[in-house]
């Protein structure tokens, strides 16, 4: 197994965590009527599968990918056939027949989609358990991935140039700190991941999606996002715009320099972080 594995594999993880496979069989089985919003992950699949030119150097690894992938196209091409309204833009597709239509066809989407389920799973488990084989490789880490700001030397904690919001094994991280884990009790995670999916957007509460509004609900937007864990420097850093009734927007990565500009105390926002890993980490 060479070094470039871990790196690709990696990238996939980032594109299809188990968190968000999980939300979205979640979404496409109740009713098929969220396929539009997956229309970009589709596409960043076919960019990444494009980029490792369909080959693991892992023949354990490679194999069970490509039955993944098999499964994955029939999934995504069989939603595309039968869900995909977007274009559609008149009034006589009412909701009552995007029910049917979901209906008409659920027997076979749900076999779809228990199988890449079962596939997904299988690849993860395959590809974790032949880089704990291979763990002896140094794997290079990419150029662009964020400092962690754990480490804490005499002068005080590492300053990374960029902060960067992500979310790995069903957790909000920053930078290597645990934020929080929204998953696991189930708290605004439809909430959070789309506004996680529409990083840099101004979106303005009213025209949110309907069943975003349904999650909200009498819900201070304020308090759910201090509920993830963005409070204090750390809400201000991520979410320069926020109100609980006009418009939010988040960022996923900011830098020193323009949290430095908008008043950020990068000190006390990185005694926060490594406060909430702390709190947050079972480690």
């Amino acid at each position: 197994m060479i070094l470039e594995d871990k790196e690709r594999f990696n990238k996939f993880i980032k594109l299809l965590p188990e968190q968000k496979v999980e939300l979205f069989l979640i979404r496409i089985l109740s009713s098929g009527k969220s396929v539009e919003r997956y229309l970009a992950m589709f596409q960043e699949y076919d960019s990444w599968s494009s980029e490792i030119l369909s080959q693991f150097s892992d023949s354990k690894i490679n194999s069970t990918w490509k039955v993944f992938n098999e499964s994955f196209n029939a999934l995504r091409d069989f939603l595309l056939e039968h869900y995909k309204f977007s274009n559609q833009k008149n009034e006589e597709l009412k909701l009552e027949n995007r029910f049917a239509e979901f209906r008409k066809n659920e027997e076979d989407l749900r076999k779809l989609a228990e199988d890449f389920e079962v596939k997904y799973k299988e690849l993860v488990f395959v590809a974790k358990e032949e880089m704990e084989n291979n763990k002896n490789i140094i794997v290079r880490e990419p150029d662009n991935k964020p400092e962690v700001i754990l480490s804490k030397n005499s002068s005080g904690y590492n300053i990374p140039k960029v902060f960067e919001v992500s979310t790995e094994e069903r957790g909000i991280w920053i930078n290597g700190c645990l934020l929080s884990y929204p998953h696991s009790s189930g708290k605004n995670m439809t909430f959070f991941e789309y506004l996680y999916d529409n990083a840099g957007e101004k979106l303005e509460l009213a025209k949110l999606p309907q069943e975003i509004k349904k999650e909200i609900k009498s819900k201070r937007v304020i308090n759910m996002l201090n509920g993830l864990g963005f409070k204090g420097q750390i809400l201000k850093a991520f979410f320069p715009k926020r109100s609980n009734k006009r418009d939010i927007l988040f960022r996923r990565e900011v830098s020193v320099e323009e949290l430095r500009k908008n008043g950020i105390d990068i000190d006390m926002l990185i005694e926060q972080l490594v406060s909430a890993h702390k709190r947050n980490s079972p480690k």
